[in-house]
């Protein structure tokens, strides 16, 4: 199936956003090789180095370049393009990625047929039109060329916080399915070699991974690209039911006129605030950065969990898709005190 966004941002305003785009992570969590971006990196590079050995390879929606930096280290010649000039920045500064075009796709000039590999990881759900990006990338790569992709997934779609945000924000403009993807990419000249979910982390758990090959024949689209009305109505159901759940409890602290903490000072826990508008009642926000310690977010002060232990806190919500189990283990310490906790995924 395909699942795509209606109403959204017009063509200034969807750049406009990626132009002005920070994640808002400190530096020591960009540069630490246990993060999420690397182990990502490092996953990528690791498998797609099967398909393609060496080579020209551009990726489009580099980030910070922790991909490029890793395919660099592997031999290959590394091109980026990304609209926010602050990853270009960092990407430049920090690992020596220098060749990274500032712009969107459709816009930078590169040369046809220069490149053995072209990658997007969670890029096309973020374009109006997917199969003008395919189409330029067959283009751009040379005979037999590679292209690597990574989407999320409307066959395993979770109903996860994340997801939410990325609808409602406009971010993500469409949601394939296997099928829908299938027949997108013979359409626009590739041959299928990898089709299938990736959970890559835990917060690409419905990950689909691509791997396919610039051929000449373009087949006709057999796929019929419209939504999948039982899948998205599932998936909004389970949306529902996980918002339910964790403000039901919220609402009862509340009631019960108990001081609120949220563990987790993230982009999860922005996503959260602005999902259930709770921020009036949290009193703090608490992470394991050092760097945002004493930084706000959505005005609420973010501390450290020494403070937290320090704190008259009552009841601490669990903000996070990959860490929450090891979060929650760590408040064991208040629970002993008395202090409730509560995991937004977990039982």
């Amino acid at each position: 199936g395909l699942a795509f966004l209606s109403p959204r941002l017009d063509e200034s305003g969807t750049r406009s956003m990626y132009a002005r785009y920070s994640q808002s992570y400190p530096l020591s969590y960009l540069l630490n090789p246990a993060n999420n971006y690397w182990q990502a990196a490092l996953d990528r590079s690791a498998f797609i180095s099967s398909h393609v050995e060496s080579g020209r390879l551009l990726e489009v929606g580099c980030s910070y370049g922790h991909f490029l930096n890793c395919m660099k280290e592997r031999g290959f010649e590394v091109t980026g393009i990304e609209p926010s000039a602050e990853s270009i920045g960092l990407a430049a500064t920090h690992w020596g990625v220098e060749n990274i075009h500032h712009g969107v796709f459709e816009d930078v000039n590169l040369p046809s047929e220069g490149f053995e590999l072209i990658t997007f990881f969670h890029v096309l759900e973020h374009v109006r039109s997917p199969m003008t990006l395919l189409k330029r990338a067959h283009e751009l790569l040379v005979d037999g060329g590679i292209l690597y992709l990574e989407v999320p997934n409307a066959d395993h779609l979770p109903p996860t916080v994340m997801e939410y945000l990325y609808m409602v924000t406009c971010q993500h403009l469409f949601t394939f399915g296997t099928d829908t993807m299938k027949s997108l990419l013979a359409a626009s000249g590739f041959e299928i070699l990898v089709c299938k979910n990736h959970p890559i982390l835990p917060v690409y758990a419905s990950n689909m991974r691509v791997v396919a090959r610039k051929i000449e024949t373009r087949a006709t689209p057999t796929q019929h690209f419209e939504v999948s009305r039982e899948q998205m109505t599932r998936y909004h159901k389970g949306i529902d039911e996980l918002g339910l759940s964790f403000r039901k409890q919220v609402d009862q602290w509340l009631k019960a006129g108990k001081k609120i903490a949220i563990y987790g000072g993230g982009l999860h826990t922005q996503a959260v605030l602005e999902w259930t508008q709770i921020g009036d009642a949290v009193a703090l926000i608490v992470d394991d950065d050092a760097d945002k310690w004493g930084c706000y977010l959505a005005g609420v002060p973010i501390v450290s969990f020494a403070q937290l232990l320090e704190s008259d806190v009552d009841a601490v919500l669990v903000s996070s898709l990959g860490a929450e189990q090891v979060m929650y283990e760590k408040l064991d310490t208040l629970a002993d005190r008395g202090v409730e906790r509560c995991r937004i995924y977990g039982s």
